[in-house]
């Protein structure tokens, strides 16, 4: 029985030796795809193995690691970091880099998902209180919108009005007029054809106009008078 082990363990070691020694040949042989002669050295960005001496195409060098780790999972690429971030010589640095620079931009992107999902639910609860007007939550501001034809379209065919974006944007913009609100100069009116949209870098500044804007909406008789000085 301990023969077998022995044969087993030293199968085992031999095993390993070859697969070590193949690795070390694949990784030399990646190594010399990109490196220069002295001529290319000197017109192309390049870094220098201290220990051979050699130079090599930093870019293409790059652009393979980030290739590389693209295909890691998020452990494969932790592993890589503890296995190579204790070592001095170039090439691990190099590798070291390139799963920080991974691991950076997977992080700034689950990050921007985070921010989307959480925008997502908070134009849902905007749009609910303001209904029919729509909530869109921006990486700058937000915006409110309505998809004219319907809302109110008996009032403004009443008045020979379309009903349309453009009747929208006169409405509010009276609206705030008349009220001599402050937040127009806040607001920016970005409606075509049919969809009736106000923008703003300020959201808290958007969300007092119109919540204030649809409840005269939902009162026929302010928004009948208004629709009335509209047309005059």
């Amino acid at each position: 029985m301990l023969k077998y082990i022995l044969i087993a363990t030293a199968a085992f070691f031999v095993a390993l030796f070859v697969l070590r020694a193949y690795m070390n040949a694949q990784a030399k042989k990646t190594v010399q795809r990109f490196e220069l002669s002295p001529e290319e050295a000197e017109e192309r960005e390049s870094f220098m193995d201290p220990k051979t001496g050699k130079r090599y195409d930093k870019n293409a060098y790059s652009a393979y690691l980030k290739v590389t780790v693209q295909k890691l999972t998020d452990q494969q690429l932790s592993n890589m970091k503890n296995q190579y971030g204790q070592r001095d010589d170039i090439w691990s640095q190099l590798m070291c880099q390139a799963v920080r620079a991974e691991e950076a931009l997977r992080a700034e992107e689950a990050a921007a998902r985070r921010a989307d999902a959480e925008n997502e639910v908070l134009s849902d609860v905007m749009s609910e209180g303001i209904a029919p007007f729509f909530w869109v939550e921006q990486d700058t501001g937000a915006s409110v919108g309505l998809a004219t034809g319907e809302y109110l379209q008996e009032l403004f065919s009443a008045r020979g009005l379309s009903g349309g974006a453009a009747d929208w944007d006169r409405l509010a913009k009276l609206y705030l007029k008349e009220g001599n609100s402050p937040l127009l100069r806040k607001l920016e009116f970005d409606s075509e054809n049919d969809l009736f949209s106000v923008y703003s870098r300020d959201a808290d500044a958007l969300e007092e106009f119109i919540v204030a804007f649809r409840d005269t909406c939902e009162d026929q008789e302010a928004v009948g008078a208004l629709l009335d000085r509209l047309v005059k």
